[in-house]
Protein backbone atom coordinates (compact mmCIF):
# COMPACT_ATOMS: atom_id res chain seq x y z
CA UNK A 1 0.00 0.00 0.00
CA UNK A 2 2.75 2.43 0.96
CA UNK A 3 4.66 1.54 -2.21
CA UNK A 4 1.58 2.22 -4.35
CA UNK A 5 1.10 5.59 -2.69
CA UNK A 6 4.78 6.43 -3.30
CA UNK A 7 4.47 5.45 -6.97
CA UNK A 8 1.36 7.59 -7.36
CA UNK A 9 3.08 10.51 -5.67
CA UNK A 10 6.04 10.17 -8.03
CA UNK A 11 3.75 10.05 -11.09
CA UNK A 12 1.97 13.19 -9.91
CA UNK A 13 5.27 15.04 -9.45
CA UNK A 14 6.47 13.93 -12.88
CA UNK A 15 3.19 15.04 -14.44
CA UNK A 16 3.53 18.45 -12.79
CA UNK A 17 7.09 18.80 -14.09
CA UNK A 18 6.04 17.88 -17.63
CA UNK A 19 3.17 20.36 -17.62
CA UNK A 20 4.83 23.05 -15.51
CA UNK A 21 4.50 25.80 -18.13
CA UNK A 22 0.82 25.07 -18.71
CA UNK A 23 0.11 24.99 -14.97
CA UNK A 24 1.97 28.27 -14.45
CA UNK A 25 0.05 30.02 -17.25
CA UNK A 26 -3.23 28.61 -15.93
CA UNK A 27 -2.43 29.90 -12.45
CA UNK A 28 -1.56 33.37 -13.80
CA UNK A 29 -4.77 33.39 -15.85
CA UNK A 30 -6.90 32.40 -12.86
CA UNK A 31 -5.15 34.97 -10.66
CA UNK A 32 -5.62 37.72 -13.25
CA UNK A 33 -9.26 36.79 -13.70
CA UNK A 34 -9.84 36.61 -9.95
CA UNK A 35 -8.39 40.07 -9.33
CA UNK A 36 -10.58 41.54 -12.05
CA UNK A 37 -13.64 39.77 -10.67
CA UNK A 38 -13.14 41.26 -7.21
CA UNK A 39 -12.69 44.78 -8.65
CA UNK A 40 -15.78 44.60 -10.87
CA UNK A 41 -18.07 46.58 -8.56
CA UNK A 42 -16.13 49.84 -8.26
CA UNK A 43 -17.98 52.82 -9.76
CA UNK A 44 -15.69 55.65 -10.85
CA UNK A 45 -16.61 59.26 -11.54
CA UNK A 46 -16.36 58.59 -15.28
CA UNK A 47 -18.73 55.66 -14.87
CA UNK A 48 -21.28 57.81 -13.01
CA UNK A 49 -21.04 60.88 -15.22
CA UNK A 50 -20.59 59.28 -18.64
CA UNK A 51 -20.73 55.53 -19.16
CA UNK A 52 -23.79 54.63 -17.08
CA UNK A 53 -25.87 57.56 -18.44
CA UNK A 54 -24.82 56.56 -21.98
CA UNK A 55 -26.01 53.01 -21.38
CA UNK A 56 -29.30 54.32 -20.01
CA UNK A 57 -29.76 56.60 -23.02
CA UNK A 58 -29.05 53.69 -25.37
CA UNK A 59 -31.75 51.57 -23.74
CA UNK A 60 -34.26 54.43 -23.67
CA UNK A 61 -33.64 55.05 -27.39
CA UNK A 62 -34.39 51.44 -28.26
CA UNK A 63 -31.04 49.69 -28.34
CA UNK A 64 -29.86 49.43 -31.93
CA UNK A 65 -32.08 52.35 -32.91
CA UNK A 66 -29.90 54.56 -30.70
CA UNK A 67 -27.02 54.22 -33.16
CA UNK A 68 -28.55 57.00 -35.24
CA UNK A 69 -28.23 59.40 -32.29
CA UNK A 70 -25.25 61.28 -30.91
CA UNK A 71 -24.94 59.62 -27.51
CA UNK A 72 -21.67 60.19 -25.69
CA UNK A 73 -18.49 61.62 -27.18
CA UNK A 74 -16.79 58.37 -28.24
CA UNK A 75 -16.43 57.20 -31.81
CA UNK A 76 -19.24 54.82 -32.97
CA UNK A 77 -17.27 51.51 -32.75
CA UNK A 78 -17.13 51.69 -28.96
CA UNK A 79 -20.73 52.92 -28.73
CA UNK A 80 -21.77 49.97 -30.92
CA UNK A 81 -20.20 47.64 -28.34
CA UNK A 82 -22.15 49.35 -25.53
CA UNK A 83 -25.31 49.09 -27.62
CA UNK A 84 -24.92 45.34 -28.06
CA UNK A 85 -24.17 44.94 -24.37
CA UNK A 86 -27.34 46.83 -23.46
CA UNK A 87 -29.35 43.75 -24.47
CA UNK A 88 -27.68 41.59 -21.82
CA UNK A 89 -29.61 41.57 -18.51
CA UNK A 90 -26.63 41.84 -16.19
CA UNK A 91 -25.24 44.42 -13.78
CA UNK A 92 -24.48 47.46 -15.97
CA UNK A 93 -21.17 48.36 -14.34
CA UNK A 94 -19.83 44.87 -14.99
CA UNK A 95 -21.20 44.90 -18.54
CA UNK A 96 -19.33 48.10 -19.34
CA UNK A 97 -16.08 46.71 -17.93
CA UNK A 98 -16.44 43.33 -19.63
CA UNK A 99 -15.06 44.27 -23.12
CA UNK A 100 -11.98 45.88 -21.61
CA UNK A 101 -11.35 42.85 -19.39
CA UNK A 102 -11.61 40.53 -22.39
CA UNK A 103 -9.13 42.69 -24.30
CA UNK A 104 -6.76 42.51 -21.32
CA UNK A 105 -6.51 38.77 -21.93
CA UNK A 106 -6.38 39.19 -25.70
CA UNK A 107 -3.53 41.68 -25.47
CA UNK A 108 -1.46 39.49 -23.15
CA UNK A 109 -2.17 36.33 -25.16
CA UNK A 110 -1.47 37.76 -28.63
CA UNK A 111 1.70 39.57 -27.58
CA UNK A 112 3.02 36.46 -25.84
CA UNK A 113 2.09 34.24 -28.79
CA UNK A 114 3.97 36.50 -31.19
CA UNK A 115 7.09 36.43 -29.02
CA UNK A 116 6.84 32.65 -28.61
CA UNK A 117 6.10 31.85 -32.25
CA UNK A 118 7.95 34.44 -34.32
CA UNK A 119 10.82 35.50 -32.06
CA UNK A 120 11.22 32.05 -30.52
CA UNK A 121 11.73 33.51 -27.06
CA UNK A 122 9.67 31.17 -24.93
CA UNK A 123 10.80 32.39 -21.52
CA UNK A 124 10.21 36.01 -22.50
CA UNK A 125 6.78 35.10 -23.88
CA UNK A 126 5.71 33.49 -20.62
CA UNK A 127 7.02 36.39 -18.58
CA UNK A 128 5.40 38.93 -20.92
CA UNK A 129 2.01 37.22 -20.55
CA UNK A 130 2.35 37.36 -16.78
CA UNK A 131 3.46 40.99 -16.67
CA UNK A 132 0.78 42.27 -19.05
CA UNK A 133 -1.99 40.38 -17.29
CA UNK A 134 -0.92 41.44 -13.79
CA UNK A 135 0.33 44.93 -14.61
CA UNK A 136 -1.37 47.27 -12.08
CA UNK A 137 -1.99 49.87 -14.80
CA UNK A 138 -3.78 47.29 -16.96
CA UNK A 139 -5.84 45.99 -14.05
CA UNK A 140 -6.82 49.42 -12.72
CA UNK A 141 -7.63 50.87 -16.13
CA UNK A 142 -9.99 48.10 -17.22
CA UNK A 143 -11.54 46.24 -14.32
CA UNK A 144 -11.42 49.00 -11.69
CA UNK A 145 -11.86 52.21 -13.67
CA UNK A 146 -13.90 50.73 -16.51
CA UNK A 147 -11.95 52.51 -19.25
CA UNK A 148 -11.42 51.10 -22.73
CA UNK A 149 -7.81 52.14 -23.43
CA UNK A 150 -6.77 48.50 -23.73
CA UNK A 151 -8.94 48.11 -26.86
CA UNK A 152 -7.13 50.60 -29.05
CA UNK A 153 -3.80 49.63 -27.47
CA UNK A 154 -4.42 46.00 -28.44
CA UNK A 155 -4.67 47.02 -32.09
CA UNK A 156 -1.64 49.34 -31.87
CA UNK A 157 0.55 46.62 -30.35
CA UNK A 158 -0.51 44.17 -33.06
CA UNK A 159 0.16 46.89 -35.64
CA UNK A 160 3.73 47.26 -34.37
CA UNK A 161 4.25 43.50 -34.30
CA UNK A 162 3.10 43.21 -37.92
CA UNK A 163 5.36 46.12 -38.85
CA UNK A 164 8.26 44.15 -37.38
CA UNK A 165 7.37 41.32 -39.79
CA UNK A 166 6.92 43.79 -42.68
CA UNK A 167 3.29 42.75 -43.07
CA UNK A 168 2.24 46.28 -43.95
CA UNK A 169 -1.32 45.64 -45.14
CA UNK A 170 -2.27 44.00 -41.85
CA UNK A 171 -0.33 46.61 -39.87
CA UNK A 172 -2.25 49.53 -41.40
CA UNK A 173 -5.51 47.61 -41.10
CA UNK A 174 -4.89 47.17 -37.38
CA UNK A 175 -3.83 50.79 -36.97
CA UNK A 176 -7.13 51.81 -38.58
CA UNK A 177 -8.97 49.67 -36.02
CA UNK A 178 -7.06 51.29 -33.18
CA UNK A 179 -7.74 54.79 -34.49
CA UNK A 180 -11.43 53.98 -34.85
CA UNK A 181 -11.60 53.32 -31.11
CA UNK A 182 -9.41 56.12 -29.77
CA UNK A 183 -7.95 59.29 -31.22
CA UNK A 184 -4.75 58.82 -29.21
CA UNK A 185 -3.77 56.06 -31.65
CA UNK A 186 -2.59 58.94 -33.86
CA UNK A 187 0.50 59.23 -31.63
CA UNK A 188 1.87 56.28 -33.62
CA UNK A 189 1.17 57.88 -37.00
CA UNK A 190 4.62 59.57 -37.33
CA UNK A 191 6.21 56.13 -37.15
CA UNK A 192 4.10 54.94 -40.08
CA UNK A 193 5.03 58.04 -42.09
CA UNK A 194 8.72 57.51 -41.39
CA UNK A 195 8.50 53.85 -42.41
CA UNK A 196 6.80 54.96 -45.62
CA UNK A 197 9.84 57.12 -46.35
CA UNK A 198 12.20 54.19 -45.70
CA UNK A 199 10.48 51.08 -47.03
CA UNK A 200 9.91 50.41 -50.73
CA UNK A 201 7.16 47.93 -49.92
CA UNK A 202 5.06 50.70 -48.40
CA UNK A 203 2.74 52.68 -50.65
CA UNK A 204 0.74 55.82 -50.02
CA UNK A 205 -2.29 53.61 -50.67
CA UNK A 206 -1.64 51.85 -47.37
CA UNK A 207 -2.65 55.06 -45.56
CA UNK A 208 -6.04 54.96 -47.27
CA UNK A 209 -6.77 51.84 -45.23
CA UNK A 210 -7.00 53.98 -42.08
CA UNK A 211 -10.14 56.00 -42.99
CA UNK A 212 -11.63 53.02 -44.84
CA UNK A 213 -11.39 50.82 -41.74
CA UNK A 214 -12.71 53.64 -39.56
CA UNK A 215 -15.76 54.13 -41.79
CA UNK A 216 -16.32 50.37 -42.05
CA UNK A 217 -16.43 50.03 -38.26
CA UNK A 218 -18.82 53.00 -38.13
CA UNK A 219 -21.07 51.43 -40.78
CA UNK A 220 -23.79 50.25 -38.35
CA UNK A 221 -24.27 53.85 -37.17
CA UNK A 222 -24.34 55.12 -40.74
CA UNK A 223 -26.90 52.50 -41.75
CA UNK A 224 -29.00 53.40 -38.71
CA UNK A 225 -29.21 56.95 -40.05
CA UNK A 226 -26.53 58.89 -38.19
CA UNK A 227 -25.13 61.68 -40.42
CA UNK A 228 -21.55 61.13 -41.52
CA UNK A 229 -20.78 64.68 -40.44
CA UNK A 230 -21.52 63.73 -36.83
CA UNK A 231 -19.10 60.82 -37.04
CA UNK A 232 -16.30 62.79 -38.68
CA UNK A 233 -16.58 65.55 -36.07
CA UNK A 234 -16.39 63.25 -33.00
CA UNK A 235 -12.63 63.54 -32.56
CA UNK A 236 -12.66 67.28 -33.24
CA UNK A 237 -15.21 67.62 -30.45
CA UNK A 238 -13.00 65.64 -28.07
CA UNK A 239 -10.05 67.90 -28.83
CA UNK A 240 -12.07 70.98 -27.94
CA UNK A 241 -13.58 69.46 -24.80
CA UNK A 242 -10.82 70.10 -22.25
CA UNK A 243 -9.25 73.52 -21.74
CA UNK A 244 -6.21 72.70 -19.62
CA UNK A 245 -2.55 72.39 -20.54
CA UNK A 246 -2.46 69.06 -18.74
CA UNK A 247 -5.13 66.74 -17.36
CA UNK A 248 -3.24 64.79 -14.69
CA UNK A 249 -0.49 63.58 -17.01
CA UNK A 250 2.74 64.70 -15.36
CA UNK A 251 4.49 66.29 -18.32
CA UNK A 252 6.46 69.48 -18.89
CA UNK A 253 3.38 71.67 -18.42
CA UNK A 254 3.25 70.80 -14.74
CA UNK A 255 6.62 72.57 -14.45
CA UNK A 256 5.42 75.54 -16.51
CA UNK A 257 1.80 76.23 -15.46
CA UNK A 258 0.91 78.56 -18.33
CA UNK A 259 -2.46 79.60 -19.73
CA UNK A 260 -4.19 77.15 -22.08
CA UNK A 261 -5.63 79.93 -24.22
CA UNK A 262 -2.24 81.59 -24.66
CA UNK A 263 0.00 78.54 -25.09
CA UNK A 264 -2.14 75.82 -26.68
CA UNK A 265 -0.98 76.54 -30.24
CA UNK A 266 2.63 77.03 -29.13
CA UNK A 267 2.57 73.75 -27.20
CA UNK A 268 1.26 71.85 -30.22
CA UNK A 269 3.85 73.46 -32.47
CA UNK A 270 6.64 72.59 -30.05
CA UNK A 271 5.54 68.94 -29.77
CA UNK A 272 5.35 68.61 -33.56
CA UNK A 273 8.79 70.18 -33.87
CA UNK A 274 10.37 67.71 -31.44
CA UNK A 275 8.77 64.72 -33.20
CA UNK A 276 9.81 66.14 -36.56
CA UNK A 277 13.37 66.63 -35.36
CA UNK A 278 13.54 62.99 -34.29
CA UNK A 279 12.20 61.88 -37.67
CA UNK A 280 14.70 64.13 -39.46
CA UNK A 281 17.57 62.60 -37.47
CA UNK A 282 16.49 59.06 -38.36
CA UNK A 283 16.21 59.89 -42.06
CA UNK A 284 19.39 61.95 -42.19
CA UNK A 285 21.47 59.25 -40.50
CA UNK A 286 19.75 56.56 -42.61
CA UNK A 287 18.84 54.60 -39.50
CA UNK A 288 16.78 51.60 -40.51
CA UNK A 289 13.77 51.13 -38.27
CA UNK A 290 13.88 47.36 -37.86
CA UNK A 291 13.51 45.13 -34.83
CA UNK A 292 14.23 46.79 -31.52
CA UNK A 293 14.87 50.18 -33.18
CA UNK A 294 11.31 50.31 -34.51
CA UNK A 295 9.80 49.55 -31.12
CA UNK A 296 12.17 52.00 -29.41
CA UNK A 297 11.32 54.82 -31.83
CA UNK A 298 7.59 54.11 -31.48
CA UNK A 299 7.91 54.46 -27.70
CA UNK A 300 9.91 57.68 -28.08
CA UNK A 301 7.39 59.25 -30.48
CA UNK A 302 4.41 58.44 -28.24
CA UNK A 303 6.32 59.62 -25.17
CA UNK A 304 7.21 62.89 -26.92
CA UNK A 305 3.57 63.55 -27.74
CA UNK A 306 2.63 62.94 -24.11
CA UNK A 307 5.37 65.18 -22.74
CA UNK A 308 4.75 68.23 -24.92
CA UNK A 309 1.22 68.27 -26.35
CA UNK A 310 -1.33 70.20 -24.27
CA UNK A 311 -4.43 68.60 -22.69
CA UNK A 312 -2.86 65.20 -22.06
CA UNK A 313 -4.84 62.94 -19.72
CA UNK A 314 -3.36 60.45 -17.27
CA UNK A 315 -4.71 57.57 -19.39
CA UNK A 316 -3.23 58.79 -22.68
CA UNK A 317 0.09 57.15 -21.86
CA UNK A 318 -1.43 53.67 -21.71
CA UNK A 319 -0.29 52.48 -25.16
CA UNK A 320 3.22 53.88 -24.69
CA UNK A 321 3.56 52.18 -21.32
CA UNK A 322 2.44 48.82 -22.70
CA UNK A 323 4.95 49.13 -25.56
CA UNK A 324 7.61 50.06 -23.01
CA UNK A 325 6.84 46.90 -21.04
CA UNK A 326 7.09 44.89 -24.26
CA UNK A 327 10.48 46.42 -25.02
CA UNK A 328 11.83 45.90 -21.49
CA UNK A 329 10.79 42.24 -21.42
CA UNK A 330 12.02 41.41 -24.93
CA UNK A 331 15.39 43.14 -24.85
CA UNK A 332 16.03 43.42 -21.10
CA UNK A 333 16.91 47.07 -21.54
CA UNK A 334 15.51 50.23 -19.92
CA UNK A 335 13.82 48.15 -17.23
CA UNK A 336 14.45 50.79 -14.56
CA UNK A 337 13.13 53.60 -16.76
CA UNK A 338 10.08 51.50 -17.65
CA UNK A 339 9.30 50.88 -13.99
CA UNK A 340 9.65 54.58 -13.12
CA UNK A 341 7.36 55.61 -16.00
CA UNK A 342 4.71 53.14 -14.84
CA UNK A 343 5.03 54.28 -11.21
CA UNK A 344 4.44 57.89 -12.25
CA UNK A 345 1.27 56.80 -14.04
CA UNK A 346 0.17 54.80 -11.00
CA UNK A 347 0.61 57.94 -8.90
CA UNK A 348 -1.67 59.80 -11.33
CA UNK A 349 -4.25 57.01 -11.18
CA UNK A 350 -4.10 57.05 -7.38
CA UNK A 351 -4.66 60.80 -7.29
CA UNK A 352 -7.72 60.39 -9.50
CA UNK A 353 -9.20 57.62 -7.35
CA UNK A 354 -8.46 59.35 -4.02
CA UNK A 355 -9.17 62.87 -5.30
CA UNK A 356 -6.03 64.14 -3.61
CA UNK A 357 -2.32 64.22 -4.56
CA UNK A 358 -0.33 61.38 -3.02
CA UNK A 359 3.05 62.81 -4.07
CA UNK A 360 4.10 66.36 -5.02
CA UNK A 361 2.95 66.81 -8.61
CA UNK A 362 5.96 68.88 -9.62
CA UNK A 363 8.27 66.12 -8.35
CA UNK A 364 6.41 63.51 -10.40
CA UNK A 365 6.71 65.75 -13.46
CA UNK A 366 10.47 66.03 -12.89
CA UNK A 367 10.79 62.25 -12.61
CA UNK A 368 8.77 61.76 -15.79
CA UNK A 369 10.82 64.36 -17.65
CA UNK A 370 14.04 62.70 -16.45
CA UNK A 371 12.82 59.35 -17.79
CA UNK A 372 11.98 60.94 -21.12
CA UNK A 373 15.36 62.65 -21.38
CA UNK A 374 17.11 59.38 -20.49
CA UNK A 375 15.19 57.56 -23.22
CA UNK A 376 15.97 60.34 -25.72
CA UNK A 377 19.66 60.51 -24.82
CA UNK A 378 20.15 56.75 -25.09
CA UNK A 379 18.34 56.67 -28.41
CA UNK A 380 20.49 59.50 -29.75
CA UNK A 381 23.65 57.87 -28.46
CA UNK A 382 23.02 54.49 -30.04
CA UNK A 383 21.39 55.47 -33.33
CA UNK A 384 24.68 55.37 -35.20
CA UNK A 385 25.77 52.00 -33.84
CA UNK A 386 25.50 48.71 -35.68
CA UNK A 387 22.01 47.44 -36.36
CA UNK A 388 22.60 44.27 -34.35
CA UNK A 389 23.13 46.16 -31.13
CA UNK A 390 20.29 46.90 -28.77
CA UNK A 391 19.57 50.38 -27.47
Amino acid sequence: MIRKLADMEERIKNWIKRHLTFLYLAAITILGGGIRFFLRGYISGDMTQCLLPWMESIREAGGLQSLRLEIGNYNPPYMIILTLLSYIPLYEVFLIKLPSILFDFLLASCAAFYVWRHLEKKSEAIFLYSVLLLDPIVILNSSYWGQCDVIYTFFLVLCILFLLREKYFMAFLLFGCGYAFKQQAAFLLPVLVLLYMQKKKLSILHFLLIPVVDLFLCLPSLLAGRPIGDIVSVYAGQTDLFKNMTMLYYNIWYLFPVSYEDFFAAGCAFAITVVGTGAYWVLKKQISLDGHRLLYFAIWVMYTCLMFFPAMHDRYGYAMEICFVLYAVLYRRKIGVCIMVCLVTLAAYTQYFLRTPVFPEAALAVVNLACYLKLSYDGLRYTCKKSGETI
